[in-house]
């Protein structure tokens, strides 16, 4: 195994390395780092900024060859996110495990530090396997929804790419984040999505998971499809809004919570499996 090879081209779109356009007064303002349109968004990230457009285009601005290897996650996590959802591919901040011999898979869900991350080395551990980690394409429909994977580098910690015999030297690290990018193999196609499990790391004595109705999960789906505010601007937000909907009355939803400063990794696994049906 060796270092993830550079992005060069993102869903299709090529990357451009050159300058990036000033911000400017846009519908969505976050300075210092945001600044999107329906069709457009600037990011700024450290030493690093990427413009993504809807119609096919992306450019990458580094403050040097250092920083183009550091911030290459700009170009397959935020461009491509975003790229996405400008064309009205919604997805899920998520990371997608399908069971053992193969079935419905589950979407698990949280913010950074819930525990998605150990989660997945668990049930890789177990046998599950990784289809993608952090964006997942979903399409629902009227026999239930199917889950696109968008193929990636995996973002672990040193203790979880050790669990999953991983050499730290074979993982580019990530700039103000204590993880390293590492190639790994995962599951290819699309596969039907059976659950999605949404991780916190508050909120319980002990591992609790609780099924969630459709309508109590529609803000959680819709906010972690939303990362930039970029589908519920008026150009995308009926279409998004439908989607979130339908994504929430097809799919089981199930909220997992745990005690924080406890090692619960298993107990979380059980859940997930548990949500999945087996």
């Amino acid at each position: 195994m060796s270092l993830p090879p550079l992005t060069r081209a993102v869903l299709g779109v090529p990357v451009e390395e050159g300058v990036v356009p000033e911000p400017w007064e846009a519908t969505v303002s976050e300075p210092p780092y945001l600044w999107a349109e329906a069709d457009r968004m600037l990011f700024r990230s450290g030493r690093a900024a990427v413009l993504v457009e809807a119609a096919g285009r992306i450019v990458l601005q580094a403050a040097d060859e250092a920083a183009r290897s550091d911030y290459d996650w700009l170009l397959y996590s935020t461009a491509a996110r975003a790229l996405l959802t400008m064309r009205g591919r919604h997805n899920l901040h998520a990371t997608l495990v399908v069971p053992p011999g193969g079935g419905p898979a589950v979407a698990v869900l949280g913010d950074s530090g819930a525990g998605k991350s150990t989660t997945t080395v668990a049930l890789v551990r177990r046998g599950w396997t990784l289809a993608c980690d952090d964006i997942v394409e979903v399409r629902p429909g009227a026999d239930g929804s199917v889950a696109h994977p968008v193929d990636r580098p995996l973002h672990l910690s040193d203790d979880a790419a050790a669990l999953l015999g991983l050499d730290p030297a074979d993982g580019r690290p990530l700039p103000l984040r204590d993880k390293r990018a590492y190639v790994v193999p995962t599951a290819p196609g699309s596969v039907p999505l059976g659950a999605l499990v949404v991780l916190s790391p508050l909120g319980a004595d002990e591992v609790a998971a609780t099924r969630v109705d459709a309508l109590a999960a529609l803000p959680t789906v819709a906010a972690s499809a939303d990362r930039y505010g970029i589908a519920t601007l008026p150009a995308h937000r009926s279409a998004f809004l439908a989607w979130a909907a339908g994504v929430c009355s097809s799919v089981a939803v199930w909220d997992v919570r745990r005690p924080a400063g406890r090692d619960t990794v298993d107990a979380v696994a059980d859940a997930v499996v548990g949500a999945g049906g087996l």
